[in-house]
């Protein structure tokens, strides 16, 4: 017999309200006696029938294990700028935001049973789940996850100031961090590599970096702030060289110790902070990844045509994007800041690839989630920590594939 999941059935309800579904709409979709039974407690769904809902309500799946619905929040709490009329199209983004969300809270769970000091025996995940939603269901500005974890320890750009008078000085401070060097990084390998080379860079310092193919065609990325689990999500649709132009403006917010979204859309902002916050960003993204010399090589552009065509010849064949030396040129006063605003919409188009994926099961496992998140989900399963229902959540895999992520990278059978 199939495994059915503990859900709450209030978070059905919750979720329902939520997206304004009506009641007959999850009927059509579940049948009306079977939804019903969920919805009401006298049944629970198996995995398979969760997942659906949880693609149907566009929440991710730990969310129907909440213990109370009334303290949820939705994106646009954690993100406000959302709650902005001009982003009412962002709703496919949604989604990709709780599903960046969910992954963040995968890895504090998955990071607590990783610690060597716990008995596989002793280790009750629902009261670990339990801990992690009275964390999650507080103020944002109060939550900090990585208390679920005796052991952890802040990430390591805690360790910088994020003074935003100073951007420049902020640059110094991270490049140290984050041991990259601007010898090393101009001979930086093409694009493709060097969004490798800076992600393992980034995930050493405790930046945990995921990838997945945005819905819509609004963001670029995003960063979720905590203390102990800051999260990185970029937008695999694009090229390599403007994925890591996003790693680099997130991060900016993730240092300042807000959540940022890096819009491939500039949004109108009326609010001084936010305006203030989201030119530091694209400033610290150009004066990480371009440098002086890149300006100096250039020309005052007093023309569209002269924009495009000094951006377009810096950016060939080098892991930085147009945009970020357009960005570069417009903080050096080497470019008028109208022009560079009809620039940047005017290449908003060459931000996106055209060249199809090719990866191979678990190439595309590696490039969404990453060696550790990935390292951190198996282990707990052989490790006993966790049931193959719980490896299918975290991972979002069903168990065939769960069976040949193992077998290909010769991690033994399930």
């Amino acid at each position: 017999m199939t495994d059915k999941m503990a859900i709450n059935p209030a978070t059905l309800k919750w979720a329902r309200e939520y997206n304004y579904f009506k009641i007959e709409e999850c009927y059509q979709r579940f049948g009306q006696k079977q939804y019903d039974d969920w919805e009401n407690g006298l049944d629970e769904p198996t995995y398979a029938e969760l997942k659906k809902l949880s693609e149907f309500f566009h929440k991710p799946i730990v969310v129907f294990f909440f213990n109370d619905t009334k303290d949820l929040k939705g994106m646009e709490s954690i993100f406000p700028i959302l709650e902005l009329s001009s982003f009412e199209s962002a709703f496919p983004d949604i989604v990709t935001l709780e599903w960046g969300r969910s992954l963040q809270l995968n890895l504090v769970e998955l990071s607590q049973l990783s610690l060597e000091e716990l008995d596989p025996e002793d280790m009750d995940l629902e009261q670990l789940r339990q801990k992690e939603r009275s964390l999650i269901e507080i103020d944002q500005e109060e939550m900090e996850l990585g208390e679920l974890s005796q052991g952890s320890r802040p990430a390591a750009i805690a360790k910088i100031s994020g003074n935003g008078s100073d951007v420049l000085k902020t640059v110094t401070e991270f490049r140290a961090l984050l041991k990259v060097s601007l010898a090393e990084q101009n001979n930086f390998p093409p694009p493709e590599e060097a969004f490798t080379r800076y992600r393992a860079a980034l995930e050493a310092i405790g930046v945990t970096v995921f990838k997945n193919p945005f819905q819509s065609r609004l963001m670029a990325g995003y960063g979720l702030y905590d203390p102990f689990f800051p999260v990185i999500v970029v937008n695999d649709r694009l090229t390599y060289s403007r994925q890591i132009f996003t790693l680099f403006h997130v991060m900016y917010h993730l240092i300042n110790k807000t959540n940022g979204i890096d819009f491939l859309i500039e949004p109108v902002l009326t609010n001084l902070d936010d305006k203030i916050l989201e030119n530091g960003a694209h400033e610290f993204a150009a004066a990480f990844l371009a440098t002086q010399d890149d300006c100096l090589a250039g020309f005052k552009a007093t023309t569209l045509r002269n924009a495009f065509k000094l951006a377009q010849e810096l950016s060939k064949n080098r892991a930085i994007s147009a945009e970020t030396l357009l960005t570069k040129l417009l903080f050096n006063n080497l470019i008028d800041p109208e022009i560079y605003t009809e620039a940047r919409a005017a290449l908003y188009e060459a931000n996106f690839s055209d060249i199809e994926s090719d990866r191979d099961f678990p190439s595309a496992q590696l490039a969404s989630k990453g060696r550790r998140y990935i390292e951190l989900a198996y282990r707990a399963y052989y490790q006993r920590f966790i049931t193959i229902h719980d490896l299918a959540t975290y991972m979002n895999l069903n168990l065939a594939d769960l069976i040949q992520l193992s077998n290909d990278f010769g991690w033994g059978p399930l």
